[in-house]
């Protein structure tokens, strides 16, 4: 399963040269995983209230190939790659047209809100994923 988000670039969006801020992809690659999980049946707001667990970003491995510019029309993807015990790694991509502007592996991890420490993916995500797959 793929989800895709289209997104216009906004003044707010750039640099002063018109060029899209480069940490303005981590935020449309967190719209777009929020989206995925929320396409499975989701709301990490009620994970976070009702099992006290919530997602961090581990690690994301970035890759800028092609700048955005104010008045683009993007498409954000979010896919996942693996699971883990604890974890997910997403493949998500920027695009513009049908050029990849930006790509990057994004691993999140489930944590106890209580400790901040990895704990296991709740088994009802994980189905959904698996099934998603």
């Amino acid at each position: 399963m793929k989800t895709a988000l289209e997104k216009t670039i906004y003044y707010d969006d750039t640099d002063a040269g018109g060029v899209v801020y480069h940490a303005n992809y981590l935020r449309y690659m967190d719209h777009a995983r929020s989206e995925f999980i929320s396409q499975l049946g989701f709301d990490f707001h009620v994970l976070q209230a009702q099992e006290n667990m919530s997602y961090v970003i581990a690690n994301i491995d970035i890759n800028y190939r092609k700048p955005c510019r104010l008045g683009d029309k993007i498409s954000v993807t979010a896919e996942i790659k693996r699971t883990g015990k604890t974890s997910m790694q997403f493949y998500q991509t920027v695009m513009l047209a049908n050029e990849l502007c930006v790509d990057a592996d994004v691993t999140v991890v489930i944590v106890s809100l209580e400790t901040m420490k990895p704990t296991k993916i709740p088994s009802a995500i994980e189905s959904a994923i698996q099934g998603a797959l």
